[in-house]
């Protein structure tokens, strides 16, 4: 349940606007275990939500609280030039309540009272444009007994509770939009500074039971380019391409159970370097057929880059007629 609300007030080149967003969010999680004596030909309907089970092994009450205010200006301070700036002020309280099972209840919040905003808007000509943005943002922590703070011990949660910092992030954009006769198209590059990256990191080891523990684990610093463009040299037919490049370091190194993970200066796991996308369409309206490629670089998926997934191409094609009257 909750409500979202905005105001604005127009004051000569001036457009205010202040706004409310209030939550409340309620979640039950629950580990159950149901009977099926006959494995080979199971009796339950697993399609459906069972009932009556034979033991819990445990069950907790999440709820989350969110309020978020925000004010911001838009100033058009010519026909070309329009300038957006302001804040968000963000707080959002999780609590768990134990119903059943080892206890994990408690409070943990992020409190962010000034998540600062701007951006620009400026016409070169009728053609093209400037455009560009600096934001400051954070991530609330989960309710879940899965993920988040939460799922750890009660030691565990009792040592990260007044110490655990949120996720934020700074980004900063700048770019180009342009089109002319026939074709359109945007250049653009971009920065994100992200900082307390959240982690769970290993206690000892796991065959003895030791749990993980959620801690922030440094920095991450991602720069990149992108371009695209939309060219139409006769009716109907379209040539698109897309192109980006990203990338994407740990800044800092961690410790896990005890060992120095050294991951400072490394990729990022699941973040090509390179993004290509090309698409040929011929559209009538009735008729359409369409030859499409895309490239994905290589990724890696270990911390220390060790292991990697290949750069893969991925090519479709299509043709097909529309019948409006049907």
């Amino acid at each position: 349940s909750g409500a979202i609300a905005s105001l604005t007030w127009k004051i000569g080149s001036h457009e205010v606007n202040a706004g409310a967003w209030v939550e409340n969010n309620d979640f039950n999680q629950a580990r159950r275990f149901y009977p099926e004596p006959n494995i080979a030909a199971p009796t339950q309907n697993f399609t459906r939500f069972l009932r009556n089970p034979f033991t819990t092994q445990w069950e907790y009450a999440f709820e989350t609280e969110t309020l978020q205010l925000h004010l911001q200006d838009t100033w058009q301070i010519s026909d070309a030039l329009r300038l957006n700036f302001g804040f968000k002020a963000l707080n959002v309280e999780n609590n768990a309540r134990t119903i059943t099972g080892p206890n994990i209840s408690g409070t943990i919040d992020v409190a962010e009272g000034f998540l600062r905003q701007a951006g620009l808007n400026w016409a070169l000509s009728d053609s093209s444009e400037l455009f560009g943005q600096v934001a400051r943002n954070a991530r609330a922590f989960v309710s879940a007994a899965t993920t988040g703070p939460f799922s750890t011990t009660p030691a565990g949660f009792a040592a990260i509770r007044d110490t655990l910092e949120p996720e934020t992030s700074t980004t900063a954009e700048l770019g180009w939009r342009f089109r002319g006769e026939g074709f359109e198209g945007s250049l653009a590059a971009y920065a994100v500074d992200f900082d307390d990256r959240l982690l769970a990191i290993q206690q000892g080891a796991g065959i003895i039971g030791n749990p993980s523990v959620l801690a922030n684990v440094g920095s991450v610093s991602t720069r990149g380019l992108e371009g695209a463009i939309a060219w139409r040299p006769v009716r109907n037919l379209t040539w698109f391409n897309s192109l980006a490049w990203n990338d994407s370091q740990y800044e800092d190194d961690f410790r896990s159970n005890g060992v120095l993970v050294p991951v400072s200066g490394r990729q990022v796991v699941d973040a090509p370097e390179i993004l290509f996308r090309t698409e040929l369409t011929y559209d009538t309206g009735t008729f359409f057929a369409r030859l499409d490629g895309s490239y994905v670089d290589e990724r890696f998926y270990t911390f220390l880059n060790q292991g990697s997934a290949e750069a893969y191409e991925l090519s479709n094609a299509s043709v097909g007629s529309r019948f409006p009257r049907l």
